[in-house]
């Protein structure tokens, strides 16, 4: 497959119906199509270590057509560290030079000051601690960057900022 995983290019895809022709050609090439429940989607490429994921419209649009309300709209791109979720790891450019296996200390070199930050904290339920992350707003985006109990960089997300 020779699909262009760029972080830009796959970024620009927010928003965009799951009907376009660029959507349904990432479709085509993922691994087992896309998969529906509830009011998303899913979409995976273990071998490049992406997944895109989808919300229906009145989650992601201000607008849709009368009866589009349970169409699908990309939502957010994950990019994997090697075996997260057993997915291979991305290969492109992160933004910033941000890299898998950096610290939160070095992202924030790179970054910044994140715009918010949370996680790490033990979760009864689940039995386990939960990860620690830091987002950044860009521009109309969030960019999520998840630390391994490491402290390491081990995945990255891009989404849609929340309507209001």
């Amino acid at each position: 497959m020779s699909t262009d995983f760029n972080f830009n290019r796959m970024r620009n895809l927010l928003r965009k119906n799951i009907g376009e022709p660029e959507i349904q050609e990432l479709v085509r090439n993922s691994d087992n199509g896309a998969t529906h429940s509830a009011h998303v989607g899913f979409v995976q490429f273990r071998e490049y270590g992406v997944a895109i994921m989808f919300k229906e419209a009145p989650w992601i649009v201000q607008s849709y057509p009368p009866g589009g309300e349970n169409d699908l709209y990309v939502n957010a791109i994950h990019f994997y560290s090697n075996g997260y979720e057993a997915n291979s790891q991305y290969q492109g450019e992160l933004p910033e030079g941000v890299r898998f296996g950096d610290s939160e200390d070095e992202v924030v070199k790179k970054l910044g000051m994140p715009h918010d930050k949370g996680g790490g904290g033990y979760i009864k339920l689940l039995k386990k601690n939960a990860p620690a992350w830091i987002k950044y707003e860009i521009e109309e985006d969030i960019l999520n960057i998840q630390f391994n109990e490491r402290n390491q960089v081990d995945l990255v997300t891009v989404f849609t900022k929340p309507l209001k």
